[in-house]
């Protein structure tokens, strides 16, 4: 849902967000493990280059964003990529370090391309 920053914004959300986040809070959480589930079925490569072919070209990372996100789901869990969900979070904690909200964001939407194309 998109809401534009107007002077009804705050209107707009309660109105139209909070209903959405009340049946997301209450709802089955059957379907997002099964995404889950799915994005770890898919394997990206063996090798490193593989890896970074894949970040660079399925979810358009830059080869030098593509590296980063590497190295970093390396330091933080210990174990190189293997699967679509490895990339995701490889992306979403490089996108961490992004100050800026806009390159952030589009950072993170990147990430929700490759959890689309698996679903």
């Amino acid at each position: 849902m998109t809401i534009r920053h107007t002077k009804n914004a705050p209107l707009r959300f309660a109105a139209e967000m909070q209903p959405a986040l009340n049946s997301f809070a209450t709802g089955n959480t059957h379907t997002f493990l099964e995404g889950v589930e799915a994005a770890k079925a898919v394997s990206v490569g063996k090798e490193e280059d593989a890896k970074l072919e894949f970040l660079h070209k399925r979810a358009g990372l830059s080869k030098t964003m593509a590296r980063a996100a590497n190295a970093r789901h390396l330091k933080e869990e210990g174990r190189p990529i293997e699967n679509a969900w490895d990339a995701v979070q490889a992306i979403t904690a490089v996108a961490r370090d992004v100050p800026n909200n806009d390159q952030r964001i589009t950072l993170e939407q990147r990430a929700g391309i490759i959890l689309d194309a698996v679903a």
